[in-house]
C-alpha cells in the first residue's frame, strides 16, 4: 500500500450523524490544527486543518503535504476544502467540495457543487461527470468530520453519516469502542473511541476524539493489508 494514501487520512474518518432540521447544534469556534502522519511508526508527512467563517458561510479545509524523507521521493500535497451554510433551523447544507492532489504525475482535482434549490449534487471526480439527487441530511466528504465534532459534543454517541461522493450517497455506521487516554507529548488526553470496518472488511479506521478540544480527533489508526497509517495531533488553536 502506498504510503501517500495516509497523507489522506482525514478522508477517512467515517464516523458522524448528519444534521436534521429542528436540530440546532452549535458548531465547534474557528480552530487551527497541526498533525503529523505517521507509517509503520515512521514520519511521513504533516498536516493542517482548519475551520473559520466567510461573510455568511462557513469554510472547513486541510491540506497535508511530506515532509522529512519522504519528501525527496515525491513532493506531495493534497487540499481538502468544504464551504457550507448554516440554516437557520440548524440544518448544515454543503455548498461545495473540492479536493486537490498536486504531484508530478496525475494530479487529481474534484469539484462538487451543491444546488439545494434542484435537489441535486453535481460531481466531477477524476474527468467523470454525475448527478447525485439530494435529500436533507447529505453531506460532503470534508464536512462530515466536523458535524462529528458537533454531534459528540451535543451527547450523540450512535452516529452515522450520509455523505455525496462519486456518483452516489453512502452511508456509515461507526462502532463506540468505549473511553480511552492518548498521550500526546507530555499530556494524557481522555477521549472517545470509535472504528469503521469498511464493507468488505478489508480497510479499518479508528478515532480518538478528545472532548476537551470539543472532540476533535487527536488520533487516526487507518490499518489496511497488514499496514498501518496513524495521525498524530501536534498543537491546536482556538479550541
Amino acid at each position: 500500500m502506498k504510503w501517500i494514501y495516509f497523507l489522506a487520512l482525514f478522508l477517512a474518518l467515517s464516523l458522524t450523524r448528519s444534521g436534521f432540521a429542528g436540530e440546532i447544534w452549535p458548531l465547534p469556534p474557528s480552530f487551527t490544527a497541526h498533525y503529523s502522519v505517521y507509517l509503520k511508526g515512521l514520519p511521513v508527512g504533516k498536516g493542517v486543518r482548519r475551520f473559520y467563517s466567510q461573510g455568511e458561510n462557513y469554510v472547513f479545509e486541510t491540506q497535508t503535504e511530506t515532509s522529512g524523507i519522504a519528501a525527496l521521493f515525491r513532493g506531495d500535497v493534497i487540499m481538502e476544502r468544504s464551504l457550507f451554510s448554516q440554516t437557520a433551523s440548524g440544518l448544515i447544507q454543503p455548498l461545495r467540495y473540492e479536493y486537490k492532489h498536486a504531484r508530478k504525475k496525475n494530479p487529481r482535482h474534484d469539484l462538487i457543487e451543491f444546488d439545494w434549490t434542484n435537489g441535486v449534487a453535481n460531481n466531477t471526480i477524476v474527468g467523470q461527470e454525475w448527478s447525485v439527487p439530494l435529500s436533507e441530511g447529505v453531506l460532503d466528504n470534508m464536512l462530515y468530520q466536523l458535524v462529528l465534532m458537533q454531534q459528540l459534543a451535543a451527547g450523540e454517541r450512535d452516529l452515522s453519516f450520509k455523505v455525496a461522493y462519486k456518483g452516489e450517497v453512502r452511508t456509515y455506521t461507526p462502532r463506540f469502542l468505549g473511553e480511552e487516554a492518548v498521550n500526546i507529548g507530555a499530556q494524557q488526553v481522555n477521549t472517545l473511541k470509535y472504528q469503521r470496518i469498511s464493507d468488505d472488511g478489508k480497510r479499518q479506521t479508528t478515532l480518538w476524539c478528545a472532548p476537551q478540544w470539543h472532540f476533535l480527533p487527536i488520533k487516526v489508526e487507518h490499518v489496511e493489508k497488514g499496514d498501518a497509517g496513524v495521525l498524530i495531533l501536534e498543537r491546536v488553536e482556538g479550541l
